[in-house]
C-alpha cells in the first residue's frame, strides 16, 4: 500500500542548535504514530515541518507522494493543532470554527454541516455560543483539535492533544482520535508514556534531534500480555474481547491480558476505547518504552 504521509531526511537548524537531524517516516491510512521524546528532543519542530507550518533545511514531506513545497492543495489535506491552540478570545466557539472551515476552502451547506458535525464529535455543541476567551483550558483544547478536523483532513497532526484535559475528557478524545485514524493517517506527541500506549499502533522516540526507536506497539521484543489500567472493569467484560484468551484483576485499577496467538493488541485497545473503558494505560508486560527512556538516562 501507498504510504499516506512519508518524509525524507527532515533536517532543521535554528542558530546554534540541530533541533532536527535525519529524520523520516512513512505512515499510511490507519497508522496512529506517537512521538515521544525529552523537551528539546525536536518533537514540536518536526511536527511543525509535518504540517507544513516550517520549512525543512534539508529533506522532504509529501502527502500521496506529492511535496508540500509549492502545493498549496497538499498543505490542505493536512489538520494542524499547534501546542498552543491558535484561538481568537473575542469570537463564539461556532464563529472561530467557522472562520477555521473557511480558511481551509469550506463554504454554504458543506460549511455548515462541517462545523456542526465537528462541534458535535468534539463535545462542544452546549458551548458553541460561548466566547472563546471563557472556555476552561481543557475546552480550548477541544476547540483546538476541532479546527485541525473540521475540513476532514487525510493527515492529522497534534502537538500535546490531550494538555489540559481532564480523565474524562481524555477518554473522550481518544475515542476520536481512534474514530479519525479509520481512514486517515495521525501523528501526534505526548509527554506522557501511558497515553501513546493506549493510543498508539506506532510509536517514535526522539533524542536530540535523532530517532532512536521506530517500532510497532506493542514492542516487538514483548510477550503475549498486556497490562490494562483502567478503573471500575469487569473482568468478564475483558475476558469477551475478541482476541483476548483470559484476563485477571491484580488490583482495582490493574487488569493483565492474556492474548490468543492471533490477538491484535491494536484491535483490542480500540474495543476498549469503543466500549467506553477508560484506558489509563495499555502496554505489553515486559519491555515498555519506560525501560526505553530509563535507558537514554543512562546514555
Amino acid at each position: 500500500m501507498k504510504p499516506l504521509l512519508s518524509t525524507n531526511d527532515l533536517h532543521r537548524r535554528f542558530p546554534g542548535h540541530q533541533a532536527v537531524a535525519g529524520v523520516g517516516m512513512s505512515l499510511r491510512r490507519g497508522d496512529i504514530l506517537g512521538l515521544l521524546g525529552r523537551n528539546g528532543a525536536g518533537k514540536s519542530t518536526t511536527l511543525r515541518m509535518l504540517a507544513g507550518a516550517l520549512s525543512p533545511d534539508r529533506g522532504e514531506v509529501a502527502i500521496d507522494g506529492e511535496s508540500l513545497r509549492g502545493h498549496p492543495r497538499t498543505r490542505a489535506r493536512i489538520g494542524y493543532l499547534p501546542e498552543h491552540p491558535p484561538l481568537y478570545a473575542e469570537l463564539r466557539v461556532d464563529e472561530y470554527l467557522s472562520f477555521s472551515a473557511r480558511l481551509r476552502g469550506l463554504s454554504g451547506g458543506q460549511l455548515r454541516r462541517s462545523v456542526d458535525a465537528t462541534l458535535d464529535a468534539c463535545g462542544l455543541t452546549p458551548r458553541r455560543k460561548r466566547l472563546c476567551g471563557q472556555l476552561s483550558k481543557g475546552y480550548r483544547q477541544r476547540l483546538g483539535i476541532a479546527q485541525a478536523i473540521v475540513h476532514d483532513p487525510d493527515v492529522v497532526i497534534l502537538d500535546e492533544p490531550g494538555n489540559g484535559l481532564d480523565p474524562a475528557q481524555n477518554q473522550d478524545i481518544r475515542v476520536l482520535i481512534h474514530r479519525l485514524a479509520e481512514n486517515k493517517a495521525i501523528v501526534l506527541s505526548s509527554h506522557v508514556l501511558g497515553e501513546i500506549e493506549a493510543l498508539c499502533n506506532r510509536v517514535m522516540l526522539l533524542h536530540a534531534g535523532k530517532v532512536v526507536l521506530d517500532s510497532p506497539l506493542p514492542l516487538a521484543s514483548a510477550g503475549k500480555q498486556i497490562e490494562l489500567r483502567a478503573n471500575g472493569v469487569d473482568v468478564a467484560i475483558l475476558k469477551a474481547i475478541a482476541g483476548v484468551a483470559d484476563a485477571r484483576a491484580d488490583s482495582r485499577d490493574r487488569f493483565v491480558l492474556s492474548l490468543t496467538d492471533n490477538g491484535d493488541p491494536a484491535a483490542i485497545n480500540r474495543a476498549l476505547c469503543a466500549s467506553g473503558i477508560a484506558v489509563a494505560a495499555f502496554c505489553p508486560v515486559g519491555d515498555s518504552l519506560e525501560s526505553l527512556f530509563n535507558e537514554l538516562d543512562r546514555r
